[in-house]
This record gives C-alpha cells, sequence and structure tokens, in this order.
C-alpha cells in the first residue's frame, strides 16, 4: 500500500527523464494493486503521462517455480526501455565495428593456486580462457 500514489507517480514522471529503469518484485500474498497500477499508469497515456514506460512490476509467486522465467520478466523491458531513452535524447549508437575472428587476440588464463587467495582481476577488455 503506497501512502501517496500521487507523489510516486510525479516521481516516477520526472525519474522517466533519465536513464532509469524501476522493477517492482512482488513477494508474499499481499495485495499489489498499487504495483500493478505504477506499472499499468507508466504503459498508458489516458493518465496524462508523459513519460516514459520506465516501471515494470513482476510478481514473484507467477514464477517461484522458474528461476529462468524470473529472470526473464524481470529484466526484458529493460534493454527497450534503455533504447527508447537514448532516442529520446537523440543518442545514436556507434557504428560496427568489423573484425575478422582471426585477428581477436586472446590472452591465456594464468595458472592459479587456491592457497594464494583470490586470482587478480584480468584488465578489462580481455578475453581469458581455460587450456
Amino acid at each position: 500500500d503506497l501512502q501517496n500514489i500521487a507523489k510516486t507517480k510525479k516521481e516516477i514522471v520526472n525519474a522517466s527523464q533519465t536513464p532509469l529503469s524501476i522493477v517492482i518484485v512482488g513477494i508474499g500474498h499481499g495485495d499489489f494493486g498499487d504495483m500493478r497500477y505504477l506499472h499499468d499508469f507508466s504503459e498508458n497515456t489516458h493518465d496524462n503521462f508523459t513519460g516514459r514506460d520506465i516501471v515494470k512490476f513482476v510478481e514473484f509467486s507467477a514464477y517461484k517455480n522458474s528461476q529462468h522465467d524470473l529472470n526473464r520478466a524481470v529484466f526484458e523491458e529493460i534493454p527497450d526501455q534503455l533504447v527508447e531513452y537514448f532516442q529520446s535524447k537523440g543518442i545514436m549508437p556507434n557504428d560496427p565495428i568489423e573484425k575478422d575472428v582471426e585477428d581477436i587476440e586472446v590472452d591465456p588464463l594464468e595458472e592459479h593456486n587456491s592457497t594464494d587467495g583470490p586470482p587478480a582481476q584480468p584488465p578489462r577488455g580481455t578475453i581469458q580462457y581455460v587450456l
């Protein structure tokens, strides 16, 4: 039960101008009517909503038997929400960089003894493999 639904709606409209996604996961057997309303409010224009759809509500009990399906339900809208944000700001992706597989360099993964403590993190942008 939200204490101030009007204020929450206003904050969602304000947040929709930023690269933000709001995912609400309902756990238990409570009344999730307000959460569904926030999800529906940001999807529909009948409420004078002037922002992007950034709210996703997922009821945990509907996916409690499948971690894969829960993950999909939680994250499914985020890529489209991010693209929509970038498009609304006129931010377009760079042209793709084409490389032949033969031109990709791979650094071998160093041997690690678990008694030495945790392995050092590889430098960003490197690909490692285990033989």
